[in-house]
């Protein structure tokens, strides 16, 4: 480490891993304050030089909904965001948790398209539901990727999860195979990578592009398109994982619809918590 680094840095972690693996073997509790003692932006200098800037980064965001202080709340749910997703890597495979059948349907016959905004920690959805059999095919940026593969080499639920750059025809075609051979493909489409959707609708006051790909790719295999719920009871660290009924496809701009509206009205109980703000402006109002 360096003085620009702070502990929970996914390089840290990997340069680290056995380090975090063997302290994990304490209660969550303790594990998780202290590493948040240690990225206290009052005591840690470079913690609080990335809370500025995560401040400025919404400071100019236009939208009547966030309040000056959920932007606050904002830049430090950045800041913490990696350690949340440190816990569930680390401690997905020591719970101890009841035979869930409602999670069934993922680990029969043909893989199932699921999505869930980039919401709180929204991708320890993977690592937690990957240690209870469940198999997943994921499209991922470059930077995430390689991450998470070097990740997937070290825990003991890393068979189950496939992992693809971002999308494009080559990783399109891999992921339509392993969900034909019952990988679950996860999504987070609260936003549009590549091509401008010709769909849109009010989300969040505003008028945003609507994306179609995950009723496309269900309705494409004649699969589910389930939206995932994440509940954190009382002062769990960890949440539960559960699914909703899944949304009616016959009409794609209505379920597209549909999905979009689900999406938002997770981001509406918590705003701060919703990492898309940063990018608001640029990528998901409607120009």
């Amino acid at each position: 480490m360096n003085n620009t680094d702070l502990i929970i840095d996914y390089d840290v972690f990997l340069d680290n891993y056995d380090f975090f693996r063997t302290s994990s073997d304490i209660p969550i509790d303790d594990f998780f304050n202290s590493l948040n003692s240690l990225i206290n932006p009052n005591y840690n200098k470079e913690a609080m030089q990335r809370l500025s800037r995560y401040k400025e980064k919404v400071k100019n965001v236009e939208n009547e909904l966030l309040s000056e202080d959920q932007k606050e709340k904002w830049a430090y749910n950045q800041l913490t965001t990696s350690l949340r997703l440190m816990l569930a890597i680390l401690y997905a495979d020591k719970l101890i948790i009841k035979k869930d059948t409602h999670l069934d349907k993922l680990k029969n016959g043909t893989g199932k398209v699921l999505f869930y905004p980039h919401y709180e920690s929204y991708m320890s959805i993977l690592p937690l539901l990957a240690a209870q059999g469940v198999k997943f095919t994921v499209l991922m940026d470059e930077t995430m990727t390689n991450f998470w593969n070097e990740v997937l080499k070290k825990v003991s639920y890393g068979k189950n999860i496939k992992l693809y750059g971002i999308q494009n025809k080559k990783s399109m075609i891999n992921v339509l195979h392993d969900i034909k051979q019952g990988y679950n493909l996860m999504m987070y489409p609260d936003f549009s990578v590549g091509e401008i959707p010709n769909l849109y609708t009010t989300f969040l006051s505003k008028p945003a592009y609507v994306p179609k790909g995950p009723v496309k790719i269900a309705k494409k295999l004649k699969t589910e398109l389930i939206p995932v719920c994440i509940n954190y009871k009382e002062d769990d660290l960890l949440p539960t994982i559960c699914l909703e009924e899944p949304i009616n496809y016959h009409d794609t701009n209505e379920a597209s619809l549909n999905m979009m509206k689900y999406m938002e009205k997770i981001i509406s109980s918590d705003l701060s918590k919703w990492w898309c703000w940063e990018i608001y402006n640029d990528t998901i109002l409607k120009k």
